[in-house]
């Protein structure tokens, strides 16, 4: 996937995300783990949701057993688009 197209797929999931949680998401450093940028366990299972609809790749629960932070969910998200 050329950079363009990364890019675009990252910043799509961004508003969207943005639009979900609202200032909260300016806050939240992908790098950080989701729970201790304060999101509980609805509001990761909503930006999973989120991010499969605005992708259209789906997730398999062994997929996310080993996600901690935003960058390796939107990884996955990239990775899958390919």
């Amino acid at each position: 996937m050329d950079q363009q197209k990364r890019q675009q797929i990252i910043n799509k999931m961004d508003r969207a995300l943005a639009d979900k949680f609202g200032d909260e998401f300016n806050d939240l450093r992908r790098d950080e783990s989701l729970q201790s940028a304060g999101l509980d366990s609805v509001d990761i299972l909503d930006t999973i949701a989120i991010l499969e609809k605005i992708s259209g790749v789906y997730f398999e629960r062994d997929e996310l057993i080993e996600i901690d932070t935003l960058d390796e969910l939107y990884d996955l998200v990239l990775k899958k688009v390919n």
